[in-house]
């Protein structure tokens, strides 16, 4: 199997599946993200998590093309960026996690766009 096609199923179902959970259990994500933003192992746990899959992503798909599979890529370096930044500015997750409970609407257009992306990479990874 190709790799954009494996990461497309891979990726597409975890975009969908999280951003619809959150979306439908609004209250209950947010208590989640305030516990995670007050705890320094869980946060150090997620920053090395989101490093290591942006590794991994970027080392097996790098591919910069006119398509589909550059969502895929963009995934990976901001999985990457993502894990640089928590990893050595700690508490910009405590800043992240204000922002997002403070500007409600703010995360409800990031998960859409989450949610939409999730979808063109589950279509094209199972139905090509």
């Amino acid at each position: 199997m190709d790799n954009s096609v494996f990461l497309a199923k891979l990726i597409g179902a975890y975009m969908v599946i999280v951003a619809t959970g959150i979306l439908i259990n609004r209250k209950i994500y947010q208590r989640l993200m305030e516990d995670f933003s007050k705890s320094p192992a869980l946060a150090y746990i997620g920053s090395a998590l989101s490093l290591i899959i942006g590794i991994l992503i970027v080392l097996v798909h790098n591919v910069w093309v006119l398509g589909w599979p550059v969502i895929i890529t963009i995934f990976g370096w901001l999985a990457l960026l993502k894990g640089i930044i928590l990893v050595i500015f700690p508490g910009s997750v405590v800043k992240l996690t204000q922002i997002y409970q403070k500007k409600e609407c703010l995360l409800t257009v990031n998960l859409i766009i989450f949610l939409l992306l999730g979808i063109i990479l589950v279509v094209r990874g199972y139905f090509g």
